[in-house]
């Protein structure tokens, strides 16, 4: 199967154990893992398709590509990181690209130096930050209520 048939595929699945997140205006975080020996090479590339799937979309927030330094087994890793107004979004964008005969081209040569990893969808329960293009998603909070979770955060960041 062909690694961008395969990144797709991995995405609607993960799109369909998450149904409800669907429905939720609320932005989503996909987060993809790499494995590359080449992080500039990845990265350059990465700024190519950029470039490409913005004059075909207009989209502005697109692949990021990020070292994790805390990252669990996965520090020092690469991790490519796109953020959607929600997971509907980031299906619809998905949809328009995936017969695109350039974004294709592209995807295969990044076949050529890299593996991907596992794909994670997050949901944003807060998404203002202290500084403008910062961010932090924690994997090991489990939370029953999220906005009063946020809530909490909020008081934290204020000083109370």
């Amino acid at each position: 199967m062909k690694a961008s048939a395969r990144l797709l595929g991995t995405f609607a699945i993960l799109a369909m154990a998450v149904g409800s997140l669907l429905a939720e205006p609320k932005t989503a975080m996909v987060v993809q893992v790499v494995s590359t020996e080449d992080s500039e090479g990845y990265n350059t590339k990465i700024t190519a398709i950029n470039a490409m799937i913005k004059a075909k979309t207009s989209y502005e927030r697109l692949r990021r590509v990020w070292v994790g330094d805390l990252a669990g087994e996965n520090s020092q890793g690469v991790f490519v990181v796109s953020v959607f107004p929600s997971a509907a979004a980031a299906g619809q964008f998905q949809d328009k690209l995936k017969d695109d005969a350039e974004v294709k081209a592209m995807i295969a040569e990044l076949k050529s130096i890299r593996k991907l990893g596992p794909t994670y969808l997050y949901k944003a329960v807060r998404t203002d930050g202290m500084y403008d293009g910062g961010a932090v998603f924690n994997t090991s909070i489990n939370c029953s209520d999220e906005d009063g979770y946020a809530q909490c955060v909020q008081a934290i960041v204020r000083g109370g």
